[in-house]
């Protein structure tokens, strides 16, 4: 038996590594309980005397074999330990925080993709160690700190500040003594380096809940990292500044004219940003089509549209679970360079543009809509329900986001049917599994499970199949459908 791998210098490191770890969990556990010390501080403390020893896993580990071991087991540890409320010091909330759950699922993600590349693994890292951390304790401990609400998180004004401006010191001091390209000796390269960064690590912790930001700062301030270094070689940096603040601009207006929630206005904000970063409009037109051509659509057909199915203001679960399919693409797209990720990416897109066209042009149909299984008559605005004319808008809606895109009528073809096939998915799981309820009160249904300013009961459908998951479903699904087209009808 070779014993080389358990003798070995990275063997010992994990074990030095997972002792040094205990000693702080067992350390917060004393200070919470025999010393009072709130769950916050002791939480807080964990979380960056950790951070600051994984940063330096470069310099510790040889290779990331140990350290992805160290991730998986930390990350199945922790969820047990938050399910049974063990380790108080470090999980204990009103509410349940999985940030210590993220955490290593976070470590672990960028021990696979950026281990190669130390600058961008240890910034990532220490932005999430320091820069959180300090958000955190001054939105906590300043007094007067205004709070906001951001996806049922209380964030403060403070905090965000804090997040931002210690962001943006870090990412100077590192292109200034980690970097060795020589963009660093530029300095309006390193302004925006540091502004560019700065700005997706904040919108990224502002769009996180229940501890996520363990896991979206880290893995957006890696993915801003390599797309600022991309921006300043390519040279569209004044492009990117400008679209920045129109973009803000539009999110701002948008959610004035109750378009967007002020969280959707952030998350079409942050998702906007880097669309536009990895592509241009490459990427950016598709989803404006979709934004723009859905939303105005939404809020309409909801002034017309009797039985409530969801407020015509999206809010910032609806926009992630419509952008974040599209956003992965396009990120596997700007490391791999395969078009067709893109060409998935507009299927994904066709997709759900497809679904929201055949809703609200559907919802317009004085006819009664059929269900999309058995085409037996069901009450309007009924999910899984299909009419004529909605069918046509989806058909259209499927075809409109990617014709600008694209003009290979082979592929436009190919991706009409894929979005429309997968509006039609969209409306079987509406039908079969997406949730509905009744309200108590007036006995109207909804699939919201709240009306009559209370909770109604379900009655049919499972809980967590709710309109925004399938939606993100159907997102999927149109990229899958694509691309299993076209393995076997390759362009």
């Amino acid at each position: 038996m070779n014993y080389d791998f358990f003798l070995s210098k990275d063997t010992f490191s994990g074990l030095y590594i997972l002792l040094i770890v205990s000693f702080f969990i067992f350390l917060s556990e004393i200070l919470f309980n025999y010393f009072s010390v709130k769950s916050f501080i002791t939480r807080k403390f964990v979380h960056f005397s950790t951070g600051i020893l994984l940063v330096f896993s470069p310099f510790i580990f040889n290779t990331n074999l140990i350290p992805i071991i160290l991730s998986i087991l930390f990350t199945i540890i922790n969820f047990i330990l938050i399910e049974f409320n063990l380790f108080k010091s470090i999980h204990f909330s009103k509410n349940k925080n999985y940030g210590t759950f993220f955490y290593p699922i976070s470590y672990f993600i960028l021990c696979v993709f950026w281990w190669d590349k130390p600058f961008v693994f240890q910034l990532s890292l220490a932005i999430l160690t320091i820069s959180d951390t300090s958000a955190s304790l001054i939105g906590n401990i300043l007094p007067n700190s205004k709070k906001f609400t951001i996806w049922k998180d209380k964030k403060t004004i403070n905090g965000t500040i804090a997040m931002a401006v210690t962001s943006f010191i870090l990412v100077c001091l590192g292109q200034l003594f980690l970097n060795d390209s020589n963009q660093q000796f530029i300095i309006s390269n390193l302004l925006f380096f540091s502004f560019f960064v700065s700005l997706i690590s904040t919108f990224s912790e502002l769009i996180s809940i229940k501890g996520s930001d363990n896991f979206s700062i880290p893995i957006f301030s890696a993915i801003s990292i390599d797309l600022a270094h991309k921006i300043i070689l390519e040279n569209y940096i004044f492009e990117t500044l400008i679209w920045i603040f129109i973009l803000g601009l539009f999110c701002y207006f948008f959610s004035k004219i109750q378009i967007l929630k002020k969280d959707g206005a952030v998350g079409a904000f942050l998702i906007g940003i880097i669309l536009f970063s990895i592509g241009k409009w490459k990427f950016l037109i598709p989803i404006s089509i979709f934004f723009l051509t859905s939303s105005f659509l939404s809020k309409i057909s909801s002034k017309l549209f009797n039985i409530k199915k969801k407020e015509s203001n999206r809010d910032l679960k609806q926009v992630l679970c419509n952008g974040i399919i599209p956003l992965l693409l396009s990120v596997i797209w700007l490391y791999t360079s395969m078009e067709l990720f893109f060409h998935s990416f507009l299927a994904s897109i066709s997709a759900v543009n497809s679904d929201t066209w055949a809703t609200e042009i559907g919802s317009l149909s004085k006819k009664q809509p059929v269900n999309s299984i058995n085409f037996k008559k069901i009450n309007k605005g009924e999910s899984g329900g299909i009419t004529l004319i909605g069918t046509i808008g989806g058909i259209f809606g499927s075809t409109v986001t990617s014709i600008l895109s694209t003009n290979n009528a082979y592929l436009l073809i190919l991706i009409s049917i894929s979005g429309f096939l997968s509006c039609y998915f969209d409306s079987i799981l509406g039908s079969t599994l997406q949730a509905k309820y009744i309200c108590k009160n007036c006995g109207k249904t909804n699939e919201i499970g709240f009306h009559c300013n209370q909770n109604s009961e379900l009655i049919y459908g499972v809980k967590f199949f709710t309109n925004n998951f399938v939606n993100l479903l159907c997102s999927a699904f149109g990229a899958i459908v694509l691309i299993i087209i076209l393995y076997f009808l390759p362009l």
